[in-house]
């Protein structure tokens, strides 16, 4: 934990305001400053791309990645060379042949990550970002302030403007970052990042008990839309319906980060009168999946490519589940090509007699995991923060026994040790409170037909 996170803890409400605006006026900067207009001009030129446009357009872009991968990553001339590949055959390569390439791990890319996988012709202002590390396997990306601006503008033209709002409207935010301390905790449950007009919730204290203050915050500080975490957006209309609040009315809900159910969104929908949308990325930023008003889920060309394959490496048919290989067309510090990132999808033909003819998903298979019941009445939907920032962990699965006891399937990393032991648990009860926490070490988390594992199991109904 950083010294500002722990003098943050301290202060008061009005100092913590002030500290997550400061934050935000440096977010603000960092992501919508320099380039990134210009950006968000080309991602809407290119929304109308035809099918051999973005074809094209990918052929393009991927000969440029993997000709600078070859030149200035050690990682990927070494893997490549040994594969006979020269650097003539990735200037004339074509998206077909993606399949002789390797595949890259996420052990991988947490092992080298910041070293034989970093190029040596690096831009300015790089700073790495940490994933949520939902299942305790968080990797780290370096991103460079051009390619966070590009990043950030793919996400404003197929996320925020396909949603019909904008990144500089009035906003709610509910996500991980640990914004209001204290178990149970004091109201309000939410902080303000005035330079963003970002209201950010507290996932951290979220019951009927308290979601008076919740709705409070909404309607007061006239918020336009909501984004975060699908099952805490999910859980907020549920209390909003079930309390007899009156319906809030606004412009759009984005989820992100979980499985989006049609019975999730149809509760939401009601609760805040308007439509909720879909997204689908990850800290990797190697590929963009999100929701258009007319339905459909489309892949983004222009900021990944995703090859959809079955257990032999072959492509799928449409309509049948495959895992997501990527690669990313926007990160040149920290290319990552052909990379496993975790998940299935279902892929679907493009209709290539409409406006939009970008490729399509029916839908991610993802994990739907439980939601954690507190004695006090909070319930938790997401731990995908709680451990972030730990070393030595490989993967984390967490079990509610009772409303105060919790067991921890924790598959150890090589250097795991007590102090990490202990940061586990702290890690817990800081967002929890005082509860009893047991550690079992496994070799391995059994997964479902899948692949995947429930990263929260609880047995309180």
């Amino acid at each position: 934990m950083s010294l500002y996170q722990k003098l943050y803890g301290f202060l008061p409400v009005g100092l913590q305001n002030l500290a997550v605006s400061g934050y935000g006026y440096f977010w603000k900067k960092r992501r919508f400053g320099g380039v990134f207009l210009q950006k968000v001009k080309e991602f809407k030129d290119r929304n109308f791309f035809s099918y051999d446009q973005w074809i094209d357009y990918q052929e393009k872009e991927l000969r440029k990645l993997l000709v600078h991968a070859f030149s200035f990553v050690p990682y990927y001339n070494k893997i490549y060379s040994q594969c006979g590949i020269r650097l003539n055959d990735l200037q004339n390569f074509r998206i077909e042949q993606l399949k002789y390439l390797p595949i890259i791990e996420k052990e991988t890319l947490r092992k080298i990550g910041g070293t034989e996988l970093l190029s040596t012709k690096r831009s300015s202002g790089r700073k790495f970002f940490s994933s949520s590390g939902s299942t305790g396997t968080p990797v780290r990306i370096l991103y460079s302030k051009y390619m966070h601006q590009s990043w950030s503008a793919a996400y404003e033209v197929r996320c925020r403007n396909w949603a019909g709002v904008t990144y500089d409207a009035p906003r709610a935010m509910i996500g991980g970052r640990r914004v209001v301390h204290g178990n149970p905790g004091k109201s309000p449950f939410h902080r303000i990042n005035w330079f963003e007009k970002q209201v950010y919730l507290s996932i951290f204290h979220l019951s009927k008990e308290n979601f008076s203050h919740y709705y409070k915050a909404i309607k007061e500080n006239n918020v336009e839309y909501v984004v975060g975490y699908s099952s805490s957006i999910y859980l907020m209309a549920r209390f909003l319906l079930e309390l007899g609040y009156p319906k809030l009315k606004l412009k759009a809900v984005i989820g992100s980060s979980e499985k989006l159910t049609h019975s999730m969104k149809a509760i939401i929908s009601s609760a805040f009168q308007c439509q909720v949308y879909d997204t689908w990325s990850g800290i990797e930023a190697c590929a963009l999946i999100s929701e258009h008003s007319d339905g459909n889920l489309y892949i983004s060309p222009d900021c990944g490519i995703i090859e959809f394959l079955d257990r032999d490496h072959n492509p799928v048919d449409y309509g049948s589940e495959g895992e997501m290989i990527c690669t990313g067309l926007l990160n040149y510090d920290q290319p990552l090509i052909r990379y496993r990132i975790g998940d299935i999808g279902i892929p679907l033909a493009p209709l290539i007699n409409q406006k939009i003819q970008m490729p399509r998903v029916k839908e991610i298979v993802g994990r739907t995991d439980d939601i954690i019941t507190l004695r006090d009445g909070r319930k938790l939907s997401s731990f995908n923060r709680f451990f972030a920032d730990l070393k030595g962990l490989k993967e984390v699965q967490v079990i509610q026994i009772d409303y105060d006891r919790f067991i921890l399937n924790v598959v150890p990393d090589l250097d795991f040790d007590d102090s990490d032991k202990e940061a586990l648990i702290l890690s817990l009860r800081e967002r929890l409170g005082r509860v009893h926490v047991e550690i079992s070490f496994v070799d391995h988390i059994p997964r479902g037909k899948n692949g995947k594992f429930k990263a929260v199991i609880s047995h309180i109904r």
